[in-house]
């Protein structure tokens, strides 16, 4: 593709001069404008992959000293092995299809450095209609993936501090519904995992009222409370908690995480149950943590 060629990239209306500028009736300023401020890599190259146009950006997210640098590379040459073969069926496909957006690579700098971007190609077309050539968007997303890893692997770690704790621990909404619980919780009251999504706070308290319960989950601070209750299980049998409280957000909204631990006699065995007095203070129980 010569740079002097006029070549349309979708309609006719977006016809563009790679080499001049020329785009919209030829406003080459407001074309070499949008082309330098984009902090994405833009490269025009012929049907056979070979560069005939490099952005400010392409040279330097590609490690070139000028974007004329890159004119007359091989655009599969900035793609990593693992990844040649995926990358030269995307280009089958943007020959054949005439786009493909949002392909995610792993491609190599002049130093063979790698990094991973998210790449979207079109066929680039003269005014009438003929394929020229292809225009490519290349975006560097690894610090994104690199941050995402990260958000991953701490989500895995707390689901597994979650799921494998002794102590029961559920998440309530402030109207007492369950919403999330791990696998002690649910042994604790012997629910099975479908059932326990259906229950409020007062079907397995034993010492408060519901009116109770909904004030005092309303009335619990961000900096928690710390109390003993009587739990019920779904056979009708009591056993004593310590319960440990407090305020968070979980998915936009706020809520109340418990943590429910069993109470157990000098001997061993489970006390018998007894209705525990109240608590004399205005908001000593928050039914948001157990400990088991």
């Amino acid at each position: 593709m010569n740079s002097s060629d006029t070549v349309q990239s979708g309609t006719e209306s977006d016809s563009v001069d790679v080499g001049q500028g020329r785009w919209l009736g030829g406003d080459a300023d407001l074309y070499n404008a949008l082309i330098s401020a984009s902090p994405n890599a833009i490269v025009a190259t012929d049907l056979t992959g070979v560069v005939a146009y490099a952005s400010p950006s392409a040279a330097h997210i590609f490690g070139f000293s000028s974007h004329n640098e890159m004119v007359g590379e091989q655009i599969l040459d900035c793609v990593a092995p693992h990844d040649l073969e995926n990358a030269a069926t995307n280009l089958r496909y943007i020959l054949t299809e005439g786009c493909a957006t949002h392909k995610e690579f792993t491609l190599l700098k002049k130093t063979g450095d790698a990094f991973t971007a998210e790449l979207s190609g079109a066929v680039i077309r003269s005014p009438q209609g003929i394929s020229e050539g292809m225009m490519f968007i290349a975006r560097d997303i690894t610090e994104r993936r690199r941050a995402e890893s990260i958000l991953t692997e701490e989500a895995e770690r707390r689901r597994i501090l979650f799921e494998q704790s002794k102590d029961g621990i559920c998440v309530l909404d402030l109207e007492g519904k369950l919403r999330e619980f791990n696998a002690s919780f649910a042994r604790m009251l012997g629910y099975s995992r479908e059932e326990m999504y259906q229950l409020h706070v007062w079907e397995w308290d034993g010492q408060w009222t519901q009116e109770e319960l909904l004030r005092k989950i309303r009335e619990i601070e961000d900096e928690g409370a710390t109390f003993e209750t009587v739990h019920r299980r779904k056979d009708g049998s009591y056993y004593d908690v310590e319960i440990s409280s407090n305020r968070c957000q979980w998915g936009g909204r706020s809520v109340s995480t418990a943590f429910a631990a069993t109470s157990r006699s000098a001997s061993g065995q489970r006390p018998r149950y007894r209705r525990p007095r109240r608590p004399s203070g205005p908001c000593s129980m928050g039914p948001f943590s157990i400990s088991a």
